[in-house]
């Protein structure tokens, strides 16, 4: 709307600094193209707060909406939790490759385990599931018993705090119980069924070759 050349001398009378009204003009061009800026924009209450969402891409405004009270928030808050969904958005980019990464991973064992010998294979098949088992472990006894540790440091915040780590714990033994139950297998959990079927797995390969 302004005559050429105009623009620096108009923006002054207006009380902007050039690049000031520059970057209100590319705040406006960008909040007409995302709804998610066009909605925050009417939350936050302060030019500065407005402008630090419009550095940002979509998918990050996105994840701003589902805070309550971005109304209050000021321009260095809004970037600190923009920073921190950033960081939890990169975790969870994270983990999603190295699942991906172990499946890609698994499924080119199995190609392989699929043009061994039936004796190599049964082999093979039981070192992934011994290091499936594994990790599991290591799993339940690092993280998870750390986990509980912390629960347990805090038992005296809430009295249900011993029926929430009994539930998790809870989760686990019911989730090894159904596999049990699925492939109907026996109960070896103690030490004097371990070492039975240690002993059972050593001589029945003997004398099924003697049959």
């Amino acid at each position: 709307m302004t005559p050429h050349g105009e623009f620096i001398s108009r923006c002054e009378l207006l009380g902007f600094a050039d690049r000031t009204a520059r970057r209100f003009m590319q705040a406006a061009a960008k909040t007409a193209k995302s709804a998610n800026l066009a909605v925050l924009s009417a939350q936050v209450k302060s030019a500065s707060a407005f402008l630090e969402l419009v550095t940002h891409d979509d998918d990050d405004l996105e994840a701003l909406r589902d805070i309550d009270d971005i109304d209050r928030m000021s321009a260095s808050e809004l970037r600190a939790a923009l920073r921190e969904i950033k960081a939890e958005s990169e975790a969870t980019s994270e983990v999603l490759a190295k699942k991906n990464a172990k499946i890609d991973k698994l499924e080119r064992e199995k190609k392989l385990i699929a043009r061994l010998p039936p004796e190599e294979a049964w082999a093979a098949v039981k070192k992934e599931a011994s290091a499936i088992m594994a990790d599991a472990l290591g799993a339940i006894r690092g993280n998870f018993r750390q986990a509980l540790v912390a629960l347990a440091d805090e038992r005296d915040v809430g009295a249900d705090n011993a029926v929430f780590m009994a539930g998790l714990v809870g989760q686990l033994a019911a989730e090894l119980a159904a596999l049990r139950s699925e492939f109907d297998l026996p109960d070896v959990s103690n030490a004097a069924d371990q070492a039975l079927m240690a002993e059972v797995a050593q001589w029945a390969p003997q004398a099924a070759a003697a049959n």
